[in-house]
Formats: structure tokens, C-alpha cells, sequence
């Protein structure tokens, strides 16, 4: 197949049927080319070709995905209804993004972007990750609050990806906030752990001897590779090259990556365990042999990538007692993609109620201060001595609706904010987020734990237990 007729094909995938006369309209363009001129590289027949087919193709080549969209409206639920339509872009290296969807409160925003590659295909595995973040427009990336990237779904016939991006700070969203990326890492692979299917590396392939190593230019010692064989089921092609204990003292581990893989960019890791800790119950004993790691490195020998680590800890007298994990961490296939996209949009909030409480959950120094409501994250400020630095992380979170009805939060969100406020004193604020949208003004009553707080203002109580 040709090149135009590659192009052609895509913009067929992409939901963009060649119009009629296009192929004459084209033939016109390329006989109106100018000529090459001397001292410039010239331009070959397939780039013009491309240049010809953008220009005629750039109106509908680059529209919607409506498998995306109706995806991202399956995803957001009974959560549509309050999502924030933008519909705002910007391109850099190849790559658009689109912030198409927001859900902003006070507290937290979730913004949902979609990643197009307007060249070949960089992403059509689906296997990405979005390297961005959301900050408040007047104070830049200074402002970057806790959240991250997740990848929501993948329309391969577009090659384009949706992802969430999310901000929570005590710092309340203003009325415009930056969507800000630095890189997309396509073609990165997730290795499985044990409970998740991985397989055990085999240590009874480990023995007391020195196995031969090498050092790399920078001096980084590495095991040579082909010395103890053994394929890894469920490693995404990565196999066990070699082995054991290097002239350094560290058993080291030496990978074999599958071909095109990034060495540079890999990062892999296992953890050695005592079986006797383990037997015994003892916490955090079955690692007591991971004392110290080399780093990891990955290289190229005769055009083939490895990876290598060591790991401290481990001597060969202790070889009965060890059990490896399987191979952990990232396999990356593909170049990271790096630029600077940048968008500013404007903030409409979802509704909240803000509700001041007086509660100190039976905890020495802890004071409730307020609960804060929107149809998409609960949050709650306290005040608490600084030398408990006391929060609700970890706490539970229930709603009860004036209906009666009791809906589940869970635990709270990755981690609590805490901040000195001079002296022995300090402040929290602890939010969980909402799984189904509630109308605030329909919450009659929360419960942190097993402790029952109404929103009236009356006195708080203790459950017996939480509903199902």
C-alpha cells in the first residue's frame, strides 16, 4: 500500500470519507507544485502528497469522537447533568488536546481531556499516560495541587484517548483555571504483580557462586547477560536473562526486554522475601533482605535492551530462605512524546452547601469546624493541635438523605491537608469523593465513622453500626 493510499485509508478510519472530486482536486495540487530549488533539502513526493490531503481534509479530519464522548458520558453518570461543556484545544508536537468536560467545586476539579495524534498513529495501543495537572490561572504551575491522570477510554479508529484530570487543594478553584501538560508517554505497559496474575521468578535458579559481570561507560556494574535463561509468562515479553550474585555483593537481577523496547525509560523491580518471616506472620518481616538497591539501569548490548538491578540484603547463605516477587513496574515501547500544551477555561461550580459543625469526634485536641457539600466531593475542616497533627484520613464517609436513604462514600481521598497555624495549633481538611452525584441541599445528616452528625444542628450521636 502507498503512502496516499495509507492517508486515504485513515481518514476513512476516522469517520471522514474522501469527498467527491477529491482525487482530482489532488492530482491539481501536486502538478501546481512549486519546484525544488538548489541548497534545500527537497521535499519527496510523499510529504507533498500528505500536505495536499491535509489541506483538502483539515475541516472534518479533526472532529469529535462521538465513541468518546458517549463513553465519557457513561463514565460520568448521574454526574452529567452538573459537567461543564468547554470545548477548547491546543497542538503541539503532532498531538491535540481538547478539554471537552469539568466538574468544579470549591475544592476539587475534574477535567476531562481528549489526546489526538494528528500523525501515524503514536497512540493507537491505548497504553498512555498523560503527564498534566489543573492549577488556578493566577498563580501558574505554582498553584498545582494534589490529583493526577487516569485514563478513561480509547477510541482506536480516531487514535485518540480520553483522560481525568484531577486538582484538590484547600485553596478554592477560581473562575479560570489551566489545563497544563508536559509529555505523553505512549506504548507504556503496566506489569502485573503477583496478585494480579505475575509469575513468580524462579529462585531456585539463584546459587552461591559469582556470576560474570560488566561495567557500563559510566561505570555502573551489570551482570553479563545469558547466564541463567528463563521465560516469564505474563511479563509482556520481558524474559530472565540472568541471575545471582555479582563481584559487588548484590544478587542482581538482569532482564531481557522484547525488541523496541525503551531501556532508558523502563523501570522494573522485585522484592526479595524471607520465607521464615513470612510463616511466622511477621509485619513487613518477609522483606527484611531489602536493605538496599542499586538503582536500576537500563542499556543496550549488541543492539539488544536489558535491564539491570541489584538488590542488598541477601547473602548466599540465606538462598533456602528467599522468595522472589515477580518482575514489577514499567515496560515503555515508545519515545516519550514532550511539548507544552496549555488551556485556560473558565470555572462554573456544581451547586455545594457549606454547614458549620461543632464536634470533636471524642478526640483529644480535634474540633470539627464545617462540612462542605457539592454534588461531587464532601469536605471537612477542623481545627487540631500541632502535635497530633490529627485528620480524618482513612475515616469513612456516609450520607443521609432526607429521604431516609444512606448512601457510601468510602474512605477518604488519597491523603488530608494539614497546616500549622502557629503555636500548638493546627488545620485540616479531609475530602471524599463522591461516587453518584447528590443534591446537597437533600443531605440531612453525615456520619464520619460511626459518628452521626445532622446538619440542624443538633447534637451529634454514636451508631451502632453503618447501613449495608
Amino acid at each position: 500500500m502507498t503512502f496516499d493510499e495509507r492517508l486515504r485509508l485513515r481518514a476513512k478510519r476516522q469517520g471522514c470519507p474522501v469527498p467527491e472530486g477529491f482525487d482530482a482536486r489532488l492530482e491539481t495540487l501536486l502538478e501546481n507544485l512549486p519546484e525544488q530549488r538548489k541548497g534545500r533539502r527537497p521535499l519527496g513526493r510523499s510529504f507533498l502528497i500528505a500536505a495536499a490531503l491535509c489541506a483538502a481534509l483539515a475541516v472534518t479530519v479533526f472532529a469529535a469522537s462521538p465513541g468518546l464522548r458517549e463513553a465519557l458520558d457513561q463514565f460520568l453518570g448521574s454526574s452529567l447533568p452538573y459537567a461543564q461543556e468547554i470545548e477548547s484545544a491546543t497542538r503541539d508536537q503532532g498531538i491535540e488536546m481538547k478539554v471537552v468536560r469539568a466538574l468544579v467545586d470549591d475544592y476539587q476539579a475534574k477535567v476531562y481531556v481528549e489526546v489526538r495524534d494528528l500523525t501515524d498513529g503514536r497512540l493507537t495501543s491505548g497504553n498512555v499516560e498523560l503527564e498534566a495537572s489543573i492549577c488556578r490561572k493566577a498563580l501558574g504551575e505554582s498553584s498545582v495541587a494534589s490529583g493526577g491522570c487516569r485514563l478513561v477510554s480509547y477510541d482506536d479508529a480516531a487514535d485518540t484517548a480520553l483522560f481525568e484530570v484531577t486538582y484538590e487543594s484547600t485553596v478554592p478553584a477560581e473562575e479560570e483555571m489551566v489545563f497544563l501538560a508536559r509529555g505523553l508517554r505512549p506504548e507504556l505497559y503496566r506489569l502485573p504483580n503477583a496478585g494480579d496474575g505475575g509469575t513468580p521468578l524462579p529462585a531456585e535458579r539463584v546459587t552461591g557462586e559469582t556470576l560474570k559481570s560488566r561495567s557500563l561507560d559510566d561505570g555502573t556494574l551489570v551482570l553479563e547477560p545469558g547466564q541463567t535463561v528463563a521465560e516469564l509468562p505474563g511479563a509482556m515479553g520481558i524474559s530472565l536473562s540472568s541471575m545471582g550474585f555479582a563481584s559487588d555483593g548484590y544478587l542482581h537481577f538482569l532482564f531481557r526486554l522484547p525488541e523496541g523496547a525503551q531501556p532508558e525509560e523502563t523501570h522494573l523491580l522485585t522484592t526479595v522475601r524471607s520465607k521464615a518471616a513470612h510463616a511466622a506472620g511477621e509485619i513487613n518481616g518477609d522483606t527484611v533482605y531489602n536493605t538496599a538497591f542499586t538503582g536500576g539501569i537500563g542499556f543496550l548490548a549488541d543492539g539488544v535492551p536489558y535491564y539491570d538491578f541489584g538488590i542488598q540484603g541477601a547473602t548466599p547463605a540465606d538462598l533456602s530462605d528467599l522468595s522472589l516477587d515477580p518482575v514489577g513496574g514499567i515496560l515503555v515501547l515508545a519515545d516519550r512524546i514532550q511539548g507544552s500544551w496549555e488551556i485556560s477555561f473558565a470555572v462554573e461550580k456544581v451547586p455545594s452547601r457549606a454547614v458549620a459543625l461543632s464536634d470533636t469526634l471524642d478526640r483529644p485536641g480535634m474540633k470539627l469546624k464545617s462540612v462542605t457539600l457539592s454534588a461531587i466531593s464532601v469536605w471537612v475542616e477542623g481545627d487540631t493541635t500541632y502535635e497530633g497533627r490529627a485528620t480524618l484520613s482513612g475515616q469513612r464517609m456516609t450520607l443521609f438523605l432526607a429521604d431516609g436513604a444512606a448512601v457510601p462514600l468510602g474512605e477518604s481521598l488519597g491523603g488530608s491537608m494539614w497546616e500549622h497555624t502557629g503555636g500548638d495549633s493546627g488545620h485540616f481538611t479531609t475530602g471524599w469523593d463522591c461516587p453518584q452525584s447528590i443534591d446537597p441541599d437533600q443531605v440531612a445528616g453525615v456520619a464520619i465513622g460511626l459518628r452521626y452528625l445532622p446538619l440542624d444542628g443538633s447534637p451529634g450521636s454514636w451508631l451502632s453500626e453503618l447501613p449495608e
